[in-house]
């Protein structure tokens, strides 16, 4: 059982220089209502930051004080920019500055690259504030009139919070198969896996990794459906690199995704670089269950049935063994800590054991999402035991 803990990404861009929407920081005495933003860069990279209250700017209140500021993410750009991809960006039209907008209207914001539904009737003269930037208001009454619905479709893979998913369509909705994009990151931690999630209709990944201005390997794992699988192809890939990328190196990944039926859309929930941690072995005790969210609603007078189709999630209950020698209960159950209450990747699929145990590969060990009710139980002195339940957030 391995913990893989994911680092953002984004999609590359074709090489113009990034018009940012936000001012930079300026420490010179500058008075800075609640609910500004500006940018601010750390290591070079710019991250949008809000105000949480007045103040005048010093040295002491920068934005990397989260007394003072909320951290946004990566700095919002302007629209305009052609990305390397071969999907569409987005199925909606872009939100645009002084037009009259419906309730339920759906928008994208190229600014942080997401999609937001109107929840008020806005008239030409009012809709002057973006959807990112209303949502994050502090006036009530602009913070309501938009609400975010997902990432936007090319960037669905980078988005870990509202399982948004890539179709893979081009701008006039037709299938496009191979999916082809480019992403790009500076790693934040150690790189040892390329990951996916959230896959369907995928039957072939190739991911061309490049940094220090040069390729350093290209992965192509061989993605293996059970025997009779009925074209329900493996939705998730966990690929080991050959060698672990150093946190702060700038990385760009040429993915293709070739689909299997080619009548019916690649989809992609997530790709990240991880750093994995391996912690525990699961010979047994593992339990999959199918967390559906659809609803079947009888009449109580003629028994008719009302279906209501909406997605699912997998749960997975499961007891795992550690030698204390190899990794202390109290070192996991701190790196637990650490990333609770985050989504990461949960393999709880075993390696060649040195014990002799056989490497196993069941899709449905492999989540991405959240875990809870976690105990560990020291059981004798040359193993203990870790329990756990996980939910996944790409169904």
């Amino acid at each position: 059982m391995r913990l893989i803990i994911p680092q953002k990404a984004d999609l590359q861009s074709g090489g113009e220089s990034p018009s940012y929407i936000y001012s930079v920081w300026s420490v010179s005495t500058v008075i800075y209502a609640r609910g500004a933003v500006v940018r601010y860069a750390i290591n070079g990279i710019f991250s949008d930051y809000q105000a949480r209250l007045w103040h005048i700017s010093n040295s002491f209140n920068a934005p990397t004080n989260a007394l003072y500021w909320k951290n946004l993410g990566l700095s919002a750009v302007s629209g305009g920019y052609t990305y390397t991809t071969n999907v569409m960006l987005s199925a909606y039209p872009t939100w645009t500055s002084g037009q009259e907008v419906f309730v339920d209207t759906i928008n994208v914001d190229y600014a942080d690259k997401n999609e937001y539904a109107a929840a008020t009737y806005i008239a030409s003269g009012d809709n002057t504030i973006s959807p990112s930037l209303a949502v994050i208001s502090p006036l009530e009454n602009v913070a309501t009139d938009w609400v975010l619905l997902q990432t936007a479709n090319a960037w669905a893979p980078f988005d870990f919070l509202t399982s948004s998913r890539l179709i893979g369509r081009d701008s006039n909705n037709a299938l496009v198969n191979p999916v082809t994009f480019t992403l790009t990151t500076t790693t934040t931690d150690t790189a040892d896996v390329l990951f996916l999630a959230g896959m369907r209709n995928v039957k072939e990944i190739t991911a061309a990794i490049t940094y220090s201005s040069s390729l350093q390997e290209t992965l192509n794992p061989t993605i293996t459906p059970s025997s009779t699988h009925f074209g329900i192809m493996p939705t998730s890939a966990i690929m080991e690199l050959e060698d672990s990328i150093p946190s702060g190196t700038a990385v760009t990944v040429a993915v293709t995704l070739d689909a299997y039926d080619a009548a019916v859309p690649i989809e992609l929930g997530v790709i990240s670089f991880g750093r994995e941690f391996n912690l525990a072995n699961t010979e047994w005790g593992l339990e999959s269950n199918l967390y559906s969210f659809s609803r079947k609603e009888r009449n109580e007078t003629y028994g008719s049935v009302k279906f209501i189709k909406r997605g699912s999630a997998t749960q997975l209950a499961a007891t795992c063994f550690f030698d204390p020698a190899v990794v202390s209960g109290d070192t996991i159950l701190r790196l637990l800590a650490k990333y609770d209450g985050e989504p990461i990747m949960m393999d709880f699929n075993n390696t060649d054991l040195p014990c002799g145990g056989a490497a196993s590969d069941y899709d449905r060990l492999r989540v991405f999402g959240f875990f809870t009710n976690v105990s560990l139980s020291p059981m004798h002195l040359s193993w203990e035991s870790l329990s756990m339940e996980v939910e996944s957030l790409v169904a």
